[in-house]
């Protein structure tokens, strides 16, 4: 069953048995700022929220494990949303351009293409299921300040940081093999010691354009 409502109430109630947030669904919800989504729910579907600038709280269910491509994108002053372990995949886009501050992954093994582009955060931790940050991941958050990686991430693609131009801490770990050119190309504000460090690890190309 999908849900499919557009109202413009700030107390919308989500039917029982519904195990879907269709597509585009609350983007048009111009008074709604918080909402609960109700047990039973798996996936947030692509565009659900699309541009809801009034939106600002969001709270999963624990049988949520799927947030769709865009799902959230441009949610300009969402700072709230409870990633659980339940969440295994986060589409391309979901959060681009959001009012998210922070956020923490565990459950997930990929952040896709784009997914915090643009966004407000200043801070991240990722557990060690994340094997991989794609492209333009976290592309132009340049409010950025630190970057927490586990051991178990083996990969940062091309212009995954590229103008976080806040970006002071951030930590390697071992596990990580491949950085991409331009991964943290314009983060002018990190270390001399932890560039020096990455240059001698991966090459200087990762600054670069």
């Amino acid at each position: 069953m999908l849900a499919t409502m557009k109202e413009t109430s700030p107390a919308i109630e989500i039917p029982e048995g519904v195990k879907v947030i269709e597509n585009s669904v609350f983007a048009g919800c111009s008074s709604l700022t918080n909402i609960k989504i109700p047990g039973g729910v798996t996936k947030i579907e692509k565009y659900a929220f699309e541009a809801n600038e009034y939106i600002r709280k969001v709270q999963l269910p624990a049988t949520c494990h799927t947030i769709g491509n865009d799902a959230f994108i441009s949610c300009a002053n969402l700072n709230y949303i409870n990633f659980s372990n339940a969440i295994k995949e986060i589409g391309c886009g979901a959060f681009y351009c959001s009012g998210l501050t922070e956020f923490e992954a565990e459950g997930v093994s990929v952040i896709k293409s784009g997914t915090f582009g643009g966004s407000r955060l200043k801070k991240i931790k990722l557990g060690s299921n994340v094997k991989k940050i794609e492209n333009q991941a976290f592309i132009d958050s340049i409010l950025l300040e630190e970057v927490i990686l586990s051991e178990g991430l083996q990969e940062i693609d091309e212009v995954a940081f590229a103008n976080c131009k806040r970006l002071k801490k951030i930590n390697i770990p071992n596990s990580l093999k491949i950085i991409k050119k331009s991964a943290f190309v314009d983060c002018t504000s990190l270390d001399e010691v932890t560039k020096l460090n990455l240059i001698e690890r991966f090459g200087k190309d990762i600054f670069e354009w």
